[in-house]
Formats: C-alpha cells, structure tokens, sequence
C-alpha cells in the first residue's frame, strides 16, 4: 500500500491556491452581481420609454379633449368631464394614469352620445376623431410597456436578481390597465 500524496507540497502553496480560490469565487459573485443589476436596469429603463410615450399620448388626448370643451356650452360640459379634464398625465402612477383615463372616456363617450343628434356635431367630429385617432396610437405603447413591466416584474423574482433588487429597491412595476377604454368605435 502506498502511502497518500498530500494535495499541497507545503503550506505556503495551499494558502496561495486557496486565496486565489476564494478571489475567483469573489469576482465571480461580483460579475454575476453586476449583471443582474445591469439586467434589471436596462428592462426598467425600456419600460420606463413605452410609459413615457403612453404619457405623451394621454397628453394629447386630453389636449383635443379640452379643445372639444372650448367648443361647447358650459351646460353641456357635465362635472365627471370637468374632473376627468383635470388629470394631467405628466408624472403620475400607472394606477392613477389608468383611472383617469377611463373616468375621461367615459365621459368623453357620453358627451359624444349628448352632442350627435345637435347641429354643431359636424364642428365637433374632427376632435371626436382624433381622440380616436390618438387612442388607436396608445393601444401599442401600452401592450409594450405591459409586457415589458410583467417580464421586469418574473425578472425581478429569480434567484439571484432577488438580491440585486432588494438591494438597489427596486419595486414591481404597475401595469397600465386602460383595456376598458380602448375599444373600437364606429
């Protein structure tokens, strides 16, 4: 029987092999770290994009719609109209963008119901159309922004980007929930 070879020739060996070890262990938790952040980051940022542009168009939307309203009668104008008029969509959650929109289509739906049998709708339907027009831009960057938030969202819940998340604070994004309001009219 042969005696056992020891796995260093002398101590200063293993403690350098062991030290070099442990730095790429170290590196290697790092370089994963780094991704991960990086990953996150980047997903955020391009959902961060899609949300600008649905604000943008929201923007817009409301903006014919107050044109639409200088058009009319102050006895035409209801209070929900008044109140869904003054959302502005600059620097709000999804969640509230989201109501404001639908309490604006709403009324906007009725107005438009009130208005079509009066003689001034021929003057009133160019705005009616291109709020529609507006609406038929905002169903993309909103399906974009969705997927973008639900994939950032399972990203954000995996193994090790669960600790990079944490770490950095980064909270689920809010989806937009506007499908109620953006259907097709005649």
């Amino acid at each position: 029987m042969s005696a056992k070879k020891p796995l260093f020739p002398n101590r200063r060996s293993a403690i350098i092999s062991i030290a070099a070890i442990f730095l790429m262990i170290c590196f290697g938790l790092f370089a994963i770290d780094r991704n991960n952040v990086n990953r996150l980051t980047n997903y955020q940022q391009k959902a961060m994009i899609h949300y600008e542009t649905v604000q943008a168009l929201v923007e817009k939307r409301i903006a014919y719609a107050k044109t639409l309203v200088g058009q009319l009668e102050p006895d035409q104008v209801s209070p929900t109209l008044k109140d869904a008029l003054s959302l502005s969509a600059l620097d709000v959650q999804p969640a509230r963008l989201s109501a404001g929109y639908i309490a604006l289509d709403r009324a906007l739906e009725v107005l438009q119901k009130a208005v079509f049998t009066t003689a001034q709708y021929p003057v009133l339907a160019p705005y009616f159309d291109a709020m529609y027009a507006v609406e038929q831009e905002l169903e993309n960057p909103v399906n974009q922004y969705n997927a973008l938030c639900e994939y950032f969202n399972q990203q954000k819940q995996a193994f090790p980007a669960r600790w990079a998340a944490e770490r950095l604070g980064f909270a689920d994004l809010e989806l937009i929930a506007i499908a109620p309001a953006l259907k097709g009219r005649p």
